[in-house]
């Protein structure tokens, strides 16, 4: 999860501000069922069932428990049966947790989501639809196929301290889309994944230099510290001084420090990332905690 207190403080606040209008709706629609007499009956026998259950229950009772057990439940069915006669059906975004963002052992996978678009809204970027694993087509027309596995079971196996990815090769040899299913299958595991351009990160620090260091603060949280963050063809940005190099190296440092993994895809080789970037930042993407795929395959939009 990010660290940044404010995007999962906004998250909450909307969770929250959801469950009142939920409940005020149902508290109004359900005070107009009360008038209706066999409802108002249900409900009555309702309470008493559930009074009785926990009483049972407190004196260890188990065969009294059952059975109000078994009453309170068809109690529970007959009056949402009234409700849904009535027009009233609870309907969820997420039937999972029911729009609470919460499970019993933790943050239910919507959160997750939701802190996500919190972060690409707050970032001034718009979230593309990733590709998955199933999307695939085209890997083993072009020698890809060898990475898919391998790739697969990194996403798969996704835990705080795993390797950090390079995809090398050439346009079109398949890395986008490989970086995007790696990036969709742990976003569907509880993480928090980011997916950006280079040119669109460029752009971030660009904006951030004129933000007030409350926002500045902001976005370094978000892009440091969320769980799987992915630079999709670096190189293609355009270099700006005291910008593009010094901002990156900040970045890659903070994730490594905090073991917060990353993927960069870029068409550059080795040696031309080394040129453009530096030996510091080249030092940072290349350290023993990176593994580097390069692709050698086939321009797949050709297939």
């Amino acid at each position: 999860m990010i660290s940044c207190k404010d995007i999962i403080g906004e998250v909450e606040f909307s969770y929250q501000s959801k469950r009142s209008e939920k409940e005020f709706q149902l508290d109004t629609q359900k005070e107009k069922l009360l008038l209706i007499p066999e409802y108002a009956e249900v409900c009555k026998k309702l309470s008493a069932a559930i009074f009785d259950c926990n009483k049972a229950e407190f004196d260890k009772d188990v065969k009294k428990a059952e059975a109000l057990q078994f009453e309170i439940d068809k109690l529970k069915s007959l009056k949402s049966k009234i409700e849904a006669d009535n027009g009233i059906i609870t309907a969820y975004e997420c039937a999972i947790c029911k729009d609470t963002g919460d499970l019993p052992n933790g943050k239910c996978s919507c959160f997750y989501q939701k802190v996500a678009d919190a972060c690409y809204k707050e970032l001034g970027i718009n979230r593309q639809h990733l590709s998955t694993f199933e999307d695939d087509t085209l890997s083993n027309k072009n020698g890809t196929a060898k990475y898919f596995e391998k790739l697969l079971k990194y996403a798969v196996n996704f835990k705080k301290d795993s390797l950090n990815l390079i995809f090398t090769g050439k346009t079109g040899t398949g890395k986008t889309f490989l970086a995007q299913a790696v990036a969709d299958k742990i976003s569907k595991n509880n993480n928090v994944v980011l997916f950006l351009s280079a040119s669109a990160l460029n752009n971030v620090y660009l904006e951030n230099m004129y933000s007030s260091p409350f926002e500045a603060k902001k976005i370094n949280d978000i892009l440091e510290t969320c769980d799987f963050l992915v630079i999709d063809d670096l190189g293609a940005e355009r270099l700006i001084n005291k910008v593009t190099v010094e901002n990156l190296y900040i970045l890659i440092s903070a994730r490594i420090e905090a073991k917060k993994p990353y993927l960069i895809t870029t068409n550059l080789t080795l040696n031309e990332i080394n040129a453009r970037y530096g030996d510091r930042l080249f030092s940072r993407l290349t350290s023993k905690n990176s593994l580097t795929f390069n692709f050698t395959g086939s321009d797949l939009r050709k297939f």
